[in-house]
C-alpha cells in the first residue's frame, strides 16, 4: 500500500473473465470500444489479454508479454490515453501496488492514461510524461471546418474528389500493405499483421462499428486506405496508408475527410488517434483538429532495467516518439 493512501478508497481488482464480461455487458451503452471483450478477442485472441475487474464497476484490460524468461505489463494496442474504466466518476481508486504484486516477475509496466488517472499512477511509483492526439468535436460544422482548413488540405480534398471514389473494402490485405509502406517512409515499424487487421475488420463488421475506406481511381487502382472504427461517442482513425507509386492526388486527406464527415453525421467526435510525429500532427492540425493531451506512464523494476528498455526501443524504432 502506498504510504498515506486511504485504504477505504481502494479497490482490489481481480483477474476474472466472467466478471469482466458481465460488467462489459452492463456498461455497454457507455463503454468505449477499446474495452469491449469482442474487440480485445479479435485483436489479441482470448488467451492473450488479462481481464482485470471489480464488481463495483471497474475494468482494466492489460497484456502480460514475455520475452524468454523476462516479462512486462503493457496495455492492448490502440488504447491511447486510457487505462482503467469505471462506471462512475466518483468510483474508488484501484490499489495499483496490490495489482502489481499479482505480477511479481514483471520488469516494467508501460501504459497510457487520462490526466485524472495519472495522479494515482504517480502515487504508485509511475513516472509520467505528456503525449497527445488530435480531435474534432462532434458539434463542428462540416462546411465551416472545410473553410478553416489550410489551403493545401482543401486543395487535396478537392483534387482527389474529382479523380477518386471512396469505396468500402472488406479486405485488410491492401490496408496492411499500404499502412506498412507509409510507416516505412516515416521510419516506423508495422506492429500488426494482416491477419490481425482482418480479424478486427470482420469483428467490427459484425457489430457495424468499423470500416475500411479506400480511394479508387477510374482504372481500379487503390491510392490509399483508411481504417475507421467507432463507438457511441467517438470515431477513431485507427491506421491508414498511401501508395506513393501512384500519382499523388490527395488521397490520404480525401479519406480522412470522408471519415470526418461520416463521424459528424453520426453525431460523433472524430479522433485522429495519434499525431506525436511532428509531420503527422501538422497534417491533422491543418484539417481543423485540436490537440488533446493524455499521459504516458511507466514503472520499471530498477534504473538498470529502465536504461536497457529505453536503449532497446531507441534501436528498434528510432523515429517513433510515442513508442519511446
Amino acid at each position: 500500500m502506498v504510504q498515506g493512501q486511504d485504504t477505504t478508497n481502494v479497490l482490489k481488482l481481480q483477474k476474472s473473465a466472467a466478471l469482466y464480461q458481465n460488467l462489459a455487458t452492463e456498461l455497454a451503452p457507455q463503454l468505449p470500444l477499446f474495452y469491449q471483450p469482442w474487440w480485445l478477442d479479435a485483436l489479441l485472441g482470448r488467451q492473450h489479454w488479462l481481464p482485470l475487474a471489480h464488481e463495483n464497476g471497474m475494468i482494466w484490460p492489460v497484456v502480460l508479454k514475455k520475452k524468454g524468461p523476462l516479462c512486462y505489463i503493457t496495455q492492448p494496442p490502440f488504447m491511447m490515453g486510457k487505462a482503467w474504466f469505471s462506471a462512475e466518476k466518483t468510483i474508488q481508486t484501484p490499489d495499483i501496488p496490490f495489482l502489481m504484486k499479482q505480477f511479481p516477475t514483471s520488469l516494467y509496466w508501460q501504459i497510457t492514461a487520462s490526466s485524472a488517472q495519472a495522479k494515482h499512477l504517480e502515487q504508485a511509483g509511475f513516472t509520467t510524461r505528456p503525449a497527445y492526439t488530435y480531435q474534432i468535436d462532434c458539434q463542428a460544422d462540416p462546411a465551416q471546418l472545410l473553410r478553416n482548413m489550410n489551403e493545401l488540405s482543401r486543395r487535396n480534398i478537392s483534387k482527389a474528389g474529382k479523380s477518386l471514389q471512396c469505396q468500402v473494402s472488406h479486405d485488410a490485405d491492401i490496408l496492411h500493405a499500404l499502412s506498412e509502406r507509409s510507416l516505412r517512409r516515416h521510419k516506423l515499424p508495422m506492429r500488426y499483421t494482416a491477419a490481425q487487421l482482418q480479424n478486427l475488420l470482420n469483428a467490427c463488421g459484425e457489430v457495424q462499428q468499423g470500416a475500411v475506406y479506400t480511394a479508387v481511381d477510374p482504372d481500379g487502382a487503390i491510392h490509399a486506405a483508411s481504417f475507421f472504427v467507432w463507438d457511441q461517442r467517438s470515431c477513431y482513425f485507427l491506421l491508414g496508408g498511401l501508395d506513393d507509386r501512384l500519382p499523388q492526388l490527395g488521397a490520404s486527406r480525401f479519406l480522412l475527410w470522408q471519415g470526418i464527415q461520416m463521424a459528424l453525421k453520426r453525431g460523433l467526435n472524430f479522433d485522429f488517434h495519434g499525431g506525436m510525429t511532428p509531420s503527422v500532427g501538422q497534417v491533422y492540425a491543418s484539417m481543423g483538429a485540436q490537440q488533446v493531451a493524455y499521459v504516458r506512464a511507466e514503472r520499471y523494476a530498477s534504473a538498470l532495467v529502465k536504461m536497457a528498455v529505453r536503449t532497446a526501443k531507441q534501436l528498434y524504432a528510432p523515429e517513433d516518439r510515442l513508442f519511446h
